[in-house]
């Protein structure tokens, strides 16, 4: 009698325990899974987060210094021209004075 007690006993606390790790288990996983889905999130809010503050700056340097590129870039060219003119002009001299 008390054999087959302790053995009802086993038997009913081997099967608690089967579903207790059971559960266990799934609340792991089911916290886990949570988890990587909240980094996943996290890690694409930062991405938005830096897509946003280079475009809002790109969108105001673009508005704000057009017009200042575009003139440096015409008064690049100018300076450009002149400093070909002028590298003629200094070969020419130099030529001048080798031949003296």
């Amino acid at each position: 009698h008390i054999c087959d007690d302790a053995s009802k006993i086993l038997t009913a606390t081997r099967s608690c325990f089967g579903h207790t790790s059971i559960d266990y288990t799934y609340q792991i996983n089911v916290l886990y899974n949570q988890h990587k889905v909240e980094l996943i999130e996290l890690f694409l809010s930062y991405i938005n987060f830096h897509k946003a503050f280079f475009h809002q700056g790109y969108e105001l340097l673009s508005i704000d210094t057009e017009k200042d590129f575009n003139s440096i870039t015409t008064e690049l060219a100018k300076m450009r021209q002149e400093n070909v003119q002028k590298q003629k002009i200094l070969e020419k001299v130099h030529d001048t004075n080798q031949k003296r």
